[in-house]
């Protein structure tokens, strides 16, 4: 965000595009050093070819010090950019913070998250079951990502088709840690057929399929 009081921009883009947001600004006191609390707008970069440039502007403010953190650690950059470039082994994710100090005085930190998004996976599927009538199907999916970020959105679908839960005897859960269960109590023979999930992120999409057959 612009701060006229102080002259100072914040902004990022990628190598090739702009990202779909800038930087915040949080101002805070001398005595503070970058946190973990002062993380205000996530940015990713999609895969190890593609970087992050993060760029703190000074304005017209004279004899200023630039400082980039990455955890809290300093940088060897006191630069206004500084260019991140996404690894998949996550050596370059994390927490940066650049501060702007003049003398003594710590004018403004500004801070973001880098990482990358990554494919996601299926730690647990379905399974072909036959059931008899009158029981209850009970179906659990666990979907990841190995930074555990932008998790997978599961949807169900049953015969190829988006599945319909508005039954009663139907409940469906999806909760933020990436698990979804399906259930249906009093089975009949109606409920019969290929059961599917499919879990979408920013990088790929999954899916896993189960054949269900109720006598």
């Amino acid at each position: 965000d612009d701060q006229s009081s102080t002259g100072f921009r914040c902004s990022a883009t990628t190598l090739d595009e702009s990202v779909d947001s800038q930087l915040h600004t949080v101002v805070l006191t001398s005595e503070m050093l970058p946190a973990d609390n002062s993380i205000l707008q996530p940015l990713y970069t999609t895969s190890s070819s593609e970087s992050v440039q993060l760029s703190c502007y000074s304005g017209d403010i004279d004899n200023i010090t630039i400082e980039w953190f990455k955890d809290a650690v300093l940088l060897p950059n006191s630069s206004q950019n500084l260019t991140v470039t996404g690894t998949n082994d996550g050596s370059t994710w994390g927490h940066y913070c650049c501060r702007i100090s003049r003398n003594i005085t710590v004018l403004d930190t500004r801070c973001t998250i880098v990482t990358v998004r990554l494919n996601g996976t299926l730690d647990l599927s379905l399974m072909n079951t036959a059931i008899t009538t009158e029981q209850s199907l009970f179906f659990i999916v666990i979907s990841s990502t190995t930074n555990n970020i932008d998790l997978p959105i599961m949807n169900w679908y049953r015969n190829g088709a988006i599945y319909n839960t508005s039954d009663s005897r139907i409940s469906v859960i999806q909760n933020a840690s990436g698990l979804t269960t399906l259930e249906i109590k009093n089975l009949t023979t109606e409920d019969s057929g290929v059961y599917e999930v499919i879990g979408t992120n920013y990088a790929s999409s999954v899916r896993t399929m189960a054949e269900v057959l109720v006598v």
